[in-house]
């Protein structure tokens, strides 16, 4: 899958996100489930998605508190589901401009 940094992310009581689990990324961060960032936009429409930098974007994906430092050129969701509503996500997250297929989708789910 070529990520350098993966996390996973659980929803607390107020509905933002925080890092439980990663490789590569700050223990503790938490991401605002109003920001519009690619892991609370996911948990948003309850659904997967894929994000790539454009070529000359300055700044990498809009990931929550600049997870890799605003490094990250693509990043991927999928949501963890528990019986009747998500648990929260996985995030994957790569400094090369690479685009994740639906088959990274699979992977990651």
């Amino acid at each position: 899958m070529d990520a350098g940094h993966v996390g996973v992310f659980a929803l607390d009581g107020g509905g933002n996100l925080r890092l439980v689990a990663g490789l590569g990324l700050t223990a503790g961060t938490m991401i605002d489930a109003d920001a519009e960032v690619i892991e609370a936009e996911s948990i948003r429409r309850d659904e997967p998605m894929v994000e790539l930098a454009e070529a000359d974007a300055v700044a990498g994906v809009a990931s929550g508190a600049d997870l890799v430092g605003g490094h990250a050129r693509s990043a991927l969701t999928a949501i963890i589901r528990l019986p009747g509503r998500p648990f929260g996500l996985v995030a994957a997250y790569s400094d090369r401009g690479r685009a994740f297929s639906g088959d990274d989708v699979v992977v990651l789910r």
